[in-house]
């Protein structure tokens, strides 16, 4: 599972989330690969600095933290903690939030279910970021 949440291998995953529809506009997504500790993910969040040199007056950072999975083949999910602070124009706030998503088919049960495993896994936290944005920015384009 580590393989699955590095931060090259999510980096697709967080761009392929339907950002526009949580923003209101089109917008770039920019993946800061690096690792952060908690200590430093605590100072971040305390304080009201940008994290990156971004001018954009629209401007997000969303930190992926612990991932956490409980069960077992048959029922079992998948836990996902988020942080976002948002930068729009001349206000700044952040939030945090827990999600979760059933997998089913994970873990793999042998090397023959290891692909299903491999994408059930993908698709639970895939799930978590979008279910994270809704929760925390609300859809911007009502269906």
């Amino acid at each position: 599972m580590a393989y699955q949440f590095r931060p090259d291998a999510l980096a697709d995953l967080v761009g392929s989330a339907p950002w526009s529809n949580y923003v209101g506009r089109p917008v770039r997504i920019v993946v800061e690969p690096e690792p952060i500790d908690k200590g430093r993910l605590k100072e971040i969040k305390a304080g009201s600095v940008r994290n990156s040199s971004s001018p954009a007056a629209c401007y997000f950072e969303l930190y992926i933290g612990v991932q956490s999975f409980e069960g077992g083949f048959i029922k079992s999910h998948l836990f996902s903690a988020f942080t976002i602070r948002k930068f729009l124009a001349n206000s700044y706030s952040t939030t945090s939030a827990m999600v979760w998503t059933e997998t089913k088919h994970f873990p793999a049960r042998d090397e023959a279910s290891v692909p299903a495993a491999t994408q059930a896994i993908r698709d639970a936290f895939a799930n978590n970021v979008k279910k994270f944005l809704e929760k925390k920015l609300g859809s911007k384009n009502p269906s």
